[in-house]
């Protein structure tokens, strides 16, 4: 609701206030097809019948990664996080935290350390994976009359 987003931005900015710039900022989307979600369905059950199912899965997802970031980075001074479900449905979080003490982000080579946009050439397998799940496939929903995609997100080898 607007009054939700409303509060959600008010509690983002007093953050930002009293902790400064967080030092991680991060989203992560749902895999519908993820191996624990497709265990628990019936047959002939698709991740989309179950929505309840795909979202529990999504949040131990989220849990286990705001655990492992603890491990990696230490103990965060503030997170703020807000939930949000695509239009087909699929959760998607977006999730900033501010690092204590001598564990803050503060130059170019720590910020190198932790980000990486790669997209592997030599592991298929792989690549597959993530373009597949990450990259902007042009289906016939985003062409104009030409047949150029509106979004002109290229992949390059592609």
């Amino acid at each position: 609701s607007r009054r939700r987003m409303a509060t959600a931005y008010a509690d983002g900015n007093c953050l930002v206030h009293h902790f400064g710039s967080p030092d991680i900022f991060f989203t992560a989307t749902a895999n519908a097809n993820a191996p624990e979600v497709l265990r628990h369905l019936k047959e002939g059950q698709k991740p989309t019948d179950r929505p309840d199912l795909v979202a529990i899965v999504f949040q131990q997802h989220v849990d286990k990664l705001m655990e492992e970031l603890k491990t990696k980075y230490g103990e965060y001074a503030a997170k703020f996080g807000v939930l949000e479900f695509q239009k087909r449905g699929l959760p998607h979080v977006h999730i900033l935290l501010w690092l204590s003490g001598d564990d803050r982000i503060t130059s170019a080579e720590g910020i190198d350390e932790i980000v990486a946009a790669i997209i592997p050439n030599e592991n298929l397998k792989l690549r597959d994976i993530i373009v597949k799940q990450m990259v902007h496939d042009c289906g016939p929903r985003c062409r104009d009359a030409t047949g150029k995609c509106t979004k002109r997100l290229r992949l390059s080898g592609r």
